[in-house]
C-alpha cells in the first residue's frame, strides 16, 4: 500500500514539474520606470490619431538603475497601453534611438533636429495596436543597435494616413522628470515638425534576444522523498538555450546541501537556438531524513551574456 500511495506521489508529482515556466527567449529591461499613470497625449501610438511624433530621454542612472548590460545589442521596445479598443488602430512606425551622456533632455522641439544623428532601428513597421492592456513590443526592423552605456534618446513616429481610426487608447506613462521630452500628435495626416515640450514619456522597457545565453528553466525532483521507497532518485534539469547561436560544451552541475550532501557534473555538447535538453544526473541516494536540502543547478558555458538565469534551486525534504 505505501509503494503504490509512493507510486502515485511520484507520477502528480512528476506531471506538476514539467508545468514549471520556462525562460523566455527576449530579454526586458524596465528603463522608464512605471508609475502607474495613464495618458493620451502622443506619447505611444494611439488609435484615435492619425499621426504623433514623440521624442524622449532615457537618462544614464535610470539606464543603469534598470540593469542593462553595456555593449549589449537591443532589438526591442515595448511601450505599455492601458486602454484598448477592439478591433485596434492599424498603421506603422518608425522608432530612432542615440546614445547620448545627457542627463536632461537638450533635443529641442523640432522633430527633423532632434532625430538628425540619431539610428532608426525601424522603418515603416507595421503595428497593430492589441486589443487588450498591458506590454506590446514593436522589434526593429532596419537595424540593431548597440547599447554602450550612460542615457538614450528614444523617439517614436506613428502613422495611420487611411486606416480606420478607434476611440481614444492610453498609455501607462512617467511624469517625474520635467521637460524630459517632446511631442505632438494630430487627428488628421498633417506630419507637424514641431513638437511641444512635455514631462511625459511612456512606460518603456528595452529588450533583446541574446547572443548567446543558456538557462537552467526547470528541476525535476520530488518535494518529499521517501527515504525507503524513493531512493536512489535521479534528479533532473531542463537547460534552454535563449539565444541565437548554438552553444557547446555546456557544464551543468548538481549541488545538495543542508543535512544530505551530494554533487554531480554532467556536460551537453550542443544545444541549438531555442532548443531545451532534458539532463539526468547520476542516481542519488540520501544518508539522512531532513527537512529543507537545497537543490541547486548551474549551467554554464563560455560567452554565455546572460548571467541571472543560469541557476534554479528546489527545496526536499528527506522523510521516512
Amino acid at each position: 500500500m505505501k509503494r503504490n500511495q509512493f507510486t502515485r506521489l511520484l507520477v502528480l508529482i512528476s506531471i506538476l514539474s514539467w508545468m514549471l515556466p520556462e525562460a523566455a527567449f527576449s530579454q526586458f529591461y524596465q528603463v522608464v520606470p512605471n508609475l502607474n499613470l495613464q495618458a493620451n497625449g502622443g506619447f505611444a501610438p494611439q488609435g484615435n490619431n492619425r499621426t504623433s511624433r514623440c521624442v524622449f530621454l532615457i537618462t544614464p542612472g535610470e539606464m543603469t538603475s534598470s540593469g542593462m548590460p553595456v555593449n549589449q545589442v537591443l532589438n526591442q521596445i515595448k511601450v505599455n497601453q492601458s486602454v484598448a479598443t477592439n478591433p485596434g488602430a492599424s498603421g506603422t512606425v518608425n522608432i530612432y534611438l542615440e546614445n547620448t551622456t545627457n542627463t536632461t533632455y537638450l533635443k529641442g522641439t523640432s522633430w527633423s533636429t532632434a532625430i538628425t544623428g540619431m539610428t532608426q532601428v525601424a522603418t515603416n513597421l507595421p503595428l497593430t495596436l492589441p486589443t487588450t492592456t498591458g506590454y506590446y513590443g514593436m522589434n526593429f526592423n532596419t537595424t540593431n543597435f548597440t547599447y554602450t552605456g550612460s542615457g538614450i534618446y528614444v523617439a517614436i513616429e506613428w502613422s495611420n494616413p487611411t486606416n480606420p481610426v478607434t476611440t481614444a487608447t492610453q498609455h501607462l506613462v512617467n511624469n517625474s522628470i520635467a521637460g524630459i521630452g517632446a511631442r505632438n500628435q494630430l487627428t488628421t495626416f498633417t506630419p507637424s515638425n514641431t513638437l511641444t515640450s512635455t514631462s511625459f514619456r511612456p512606460t518603456a522597457q528595452l529588450g533583446f534576444v541574446p547572443a548567446f545565453d543558456v538557462a537552467v528553466t526547470g528541476v525535476y525532483t520530488l518535494g518529499k522523498l521517501p527515504i525507503e521507497y524513493g531512493a536512489p532518485t535521479t534528479i533532473q534539469a531542463n537547460i534552454q538555450n535563449p539565444g541565437t547561436n548554438t552553444m557547446t560544451n555546456v557544464n551543468v552541475s548538481l549541488s545538495i546541501s543542508g543535512t544530505n550532501t551530494f554533487s554531480d557534473n554532467q556536460v551537453i555538447a550542443s544545444i541549438a537556438p531555442g532548443a531545451n535538453v532534458v539532463v539526468n544526473f547520476a542516481p542519488y541516494s540520501p544518508a539522512n531524513l531532513s527537512t529543507g536540502d537545497v537543490v541547486t543547478v548551474t549551467a554554464t558555458a563560455a560567452g554565455d551574456l546572460i548571467s541571472t538565469n543560469n541557476t534554479a534551486t528546489w527545496s526536499q525534504d528527506v522523510t521516512p
